[in-house]
Formats: C-alpha cells, structure tokens, sequence
C-alpha cells in the first residue's frame, strides 16, 4: 500500500511539474475518448431501441372478406393453442378504419368510400424463445396462411433481417472505432512520456546504477499514463452527457449511458493509459540500461 501511494505521488508530481504537456495530453485523449463514447452512446440508444421493435416483432393475419366477427374470435380461441404463439388479438374492420383515419390526420376514409374497405385482422405476437430462431416467423406465416379464412399474412421477418445485419455493422464500427482509440492513445502518450522521459533522464539514469529496478523506473510513468485517461475519460463523459442533451432535443427519447457502463469506461481508459505508458516507456528504459556504462565510468 505504502508503495501505490509513493508511485500514485510520483506520477501526481510528474503531472504537476509538466502541467503544460499534461494539459496538451489530457485535452488531446479526453477528444479520442470522446468520439469513442459518442459512438457508444450512440450504438447503445440504436440496441434499445432495436430491443423495442424486437420485443414487439409479429404477425398481421388479414381474414377474408365475409369473416364474421363470430369466426373471427373462433380462431383467435384456436390460435391461441399454438406453442409457437404467446398472444392473439382481434382487430375488427371498424377499429381499424378508425386507426388509419386518425393516422392520416382524421381524413374521413370511411365516408369518402362510402364504405369501410378493411377486413378483420389478428395481431399474433410469438413466443420469445420461437421468435429467436431462424425461419420460425416464415413457418409460421406459411400455416397461417392455409386457413381458408386468412386472406394474407404480413410479417416483418426481412425488415428484422435487415435490421440484425445493421446492428452487426454497427458492432463492427465499434470494434473498429475502438482499436483506433487505443492507437490514437498510444500515440498521445507516446509523445508526452517520451518528452517527460527525457526531461528526468538523468536522475533516472543514476538511480539505475544505484540499484533501482526497472519495476521502480516504470512505475510512476504507468501510474501518470492511468491518471491521465482517467482525468480525460471523466471529462470525455461530461461532454457525452452534453452531446446527449443536444441530440435528445433533436430526437427526444434518447437515453444516456448506464451508470455500470460509464464506471466501465472509466475503468478502460485507465487500464488503457497503464497498457499504452508501457509501451511508450519501455523502449527508453531498454536504452537507459543500455547507457549505464557511461555513468560508471
């Protein structure tokens, strides 16, 4: 423990004495975080609301013309009893005239026609465990249709394919947004350690020769390469939350991060401040021991 806090002191003091190149450092990860976390953000909202339509993926079964309401209900009682399905419900013709008129801004169809044109129809919504696999859907559709009261099956089994090939390039996007991150990172960090590096060489080179391990040398560097991610991914999250509020009032309904998503990003940046410091310092601690001769003599 005694340890942490000496290294945790070092790299605060490394930070303070090279405030200007810290500051330069911070700004620059806090943007590479930033464009990481808006993608983030930006993928979770399209998941939930993907999850919604998802949740509500299933089957419009339009009865045909002269389907009493009587036999209407009959089926919804026999489709009920199928493993595949969780839920039936009866539409008559009436209530759906009413909906489209009120989605078509109350325009009196009904009057304009003189008649009502629309069937009875039934919503079927399937068994989560039915609808998540290949085909049933189609399947499904398919033993619908060959009741002679179904006049058509709709169901949204290709949008939903389109929709799980879009998420899957979203997938992509994030894995790939994120590798560039983690470069980016490395670059940052690259440059300032470096710079810091060479601006203590000296005094690090003669605690070498007096017994100090590369463990000791490195340390401090990976502690002040965590302490910058975070500082830069705490700020990163400031401006996601902004940027949300921005996009919700373009398109209300957007959501932020979850709390466990957010402890996890912070969590990540400072793994991978620890992983790039590494990087960046390693190649110049191998110099430095390579260099010992010239202090001894």
């Amino acid at each position: 423990m005694n340890q942490i806090r000496f290294f945790a002191t070092e790299a605060w003091d490394y930070l303070v004495r090279g405030r200007g190149t810290s500051l330069a450092s911070v700004v620059a990860l806090c943007a590479v975080f930033f464009l990481f976390g808006l993608v983030l953000l930006i993928t979770f909202n399209v998941r939930r609301a993907a999850e919604g339509l998802e949740a509500r993926k299933g089957l419009t079964v339009f009865l045909a013309p002269g389907v009493s309401e009587e036999r209407a209900k009959e089926l919804v009682n026999v489709l009920e009893g199928f493993g595949e399905i969780a839920s039936v419900t009866f539409v008559s013709k009436d209530d759906a005239l009413e909906d489209l008129e009120r989605d078509l801004g109350d325009f009196p169809i009904g009057t304009a026609l003189g008649d009502n044109p629309l069937p009875h129809s039934l919503l079927v919504e399937m068994d989560p465990a039915a609808r998540s696999r290949d085909g049933a859907a189609t399947a499904l559709a398919h033993e619908l249709g060959s009741y002679e009261e179904v006049d058509e099956v709709v169901y949204g089994e290709a949008w939903m394919e389109s929709l799980e090939h879009n998420l899957r390039v979203v997938r992509i996007a994030n894995l790939t947004v994120g590798i560039l991150s983690a470069f980016a990172v490395v670059l940052v960090l690259l440059t300032t350690l470096r710079l810091l590096f060479v601006g203590r060489k000296d005094t690090l080179r003669i605690l070498k020769v007096v017994g100090a391990t590369d463990q000791f040398l490195r340390m401090p560097f990976l502690f002040l390469g965590a302490l910058q991610c975070l500082l830069a991914g705490a700020l990163a999250l400031v401006s996601l939350e902004g940027a949300r509020v921005f996009f919700e009032a373009l398109f209300p309904g957007v959501v932020p991060l979850p709390v466990g998503a957010r402890l996890t990003f912070l969590f990540g940046s400072a793994v991978l401040g620890c992983i790039a410091s590494f990087v960046a310092i390693e190649p110049s601690l191998r110099k430095l021991e390579q260099d010992n001769d010239e202090v001894m003599r």
